[in-house]
C-alpha cells in the first residue's frame, strides 16, 4: 500500500504545483504522465520513443519490460489521452533525439528514480507520496467512479486476474473500454487541476 493522494482536490494541487516546478521539463513530464498512465514507475521511467505510436494513440510496452511478463503472451497496451498525447508531443521536441522520453544528465540513459521521487515531494508537500501510488490513487478513483467494469479497470493497471480459471479462458483486452478509461481520468485531472468543471456559455 504505497503512500498515494487522497482526493482529487490533493491531485488538482499536485497538478497546479507542477506548473511552478523548478526542475527540469523532463522529469516534469514523467510526474505528469505518471499521474495520467497509472503505470508502474520503472516502466514509465525507462520508456524509449520506439514504444510510441502517438498517430493511433498507443504506447505498447515490451514483454521483457513488463514487471508481469511471467502470465503475459503478448506486450502490454496503454491507450493514450489527447492530453497525453499534447503531453508527448511537446516533451518529444525536448527529447525526441534520444532514446528515452526522460533522459537524465547523460542523455543515453533515462532519468533516475530518485530524480522523479524527488520531484514528488517538491510539488506536493501536504503528506508524503510516492509514483508507484498513481495506481492506487487511479485504481480508487475509477473503482469508485461506478463507471466502469473491474475487469477492464484491472487490464488498464496490467493487473493479473487472480481466479486460475478466469486467466485461462478469459483472453478479453477491453480496449475500448481503456480507450474511455484513459480519456475519462484525464480529463478528470484536468477538472481538478482547474478547480471545477468549466461549462460552455450559451447565449440566449
Amino acid at each position: 500500500n504505497f503512500p498515494h493522494l487522497k482526493s482529487m482536490a490533493d491531485a488538482g494541487k499536485l497538478l497546479r504545483n507542477l506548473v511552478e516546478y523548478a526542475g527540469s521539463f523532463e522529469v516534469a513530464s514523467c510526474v505528469y504522465l505518471q499521474l495520467s498512465f497509472a503505470q508502474r514507475p520503472s516502466e514509465l521511467r525507462c520508456a524509449k520513443w520506439v514504444e510510441f505510436d502517438l498517430d493511433n494513440a498507443i504506447w505498447t510496452l515490451p514483454l521483457e519490460r513488463s514487471k508481469t511478463r511471467k502470465h503475459m503472451t503478448k506486450p502490454h497496451t496503454i491507450m493514450l489521452s489527447k492530453q497525453a498525447i499534447g503531453a508527448l508531443k511537446q516533451l518529444k521536441v525536448y527529447t525526441g533525439h534520444s532514446e528515452y522520453l526522460f533522459t537524465g544528465r547523460l542523455t543515453s540513459k533515462p532519468v533516475s528514480d530518485k530524480a522523479i521521487s524527488n520531484a514528488y515531494d517538491a510539488v506536493f508537500t501536504d503528506y508524503h507520496i510516492v509514483p508507484h501510488g498513481c495506481r492506487h490513487f487511479f485504481s480508487t478513483q475509477a473503482n469508485e467512479s461506478g463507471l466502469f467494469r473491474k475487469e477492464a479497470i484491472d487490464s488498464f493497471l496490467q493487473h493479473k486476474d487472480k481466479n486460475a480459471i478466469s486467466a485461462t479462458y478469459n483472453q478479453a483486452t477491453y480496449d475500448n473500454e481503456r480507450k474511455q478509461i484513459a480519456q475519462w481520468w484525464s480529463d478528470q485531472l484536468d477538472i481538478a487541476r482547474d478547480g471545477a468543471k468549466v461549462l460552455p456559455f450559451k447565449q440566449a
